[in-house]
């Protein structure tokens, strides 16, 4: 993924189904803060979970058949959300 400054910020593999996040540098955010990870099908975003405040490796799944054109990451509050509150800070194809 890449922050729109077109930094690298986050490397991620897809492979059937399953998605890893093996690493990141996104930075810490403080205590109640939380990244969230989001597919983008169709303009609409889906909750692929939390990254946590320092996230640097993580798996995550895709359903079957899944049409998801683009990955996102926001910051929410901890707890994270059903749709995303804040711009994404990155992003990429998938």
């Amino acid at each position: 993924l890449e922050n729109f400054s077109r930094r690298k910020v986050a490397q991620l593999v897809l492979a059937q189904g399953q998605g890893y996040l093996l690493s990141s540098s996104l930075p810490r955010l403080p205590s109640g803060k939380t990244y969230q990870l989001w597919g983008v099908v169709d303009d609409q975003a889906i909750s692929l979970g939390l990254l946590g405040r320092d996230p640097r490796q993580a798996m995550f799944t895709l359903a079957d058949g899944s049409n998801t054109e683009r990955l996102g990451v926001t910051i929410e509050d901890a707890g994270g959300s059903v749709v995303p509150t804040a711009p994404m800070v990155a992003s990429g194809d998938v």
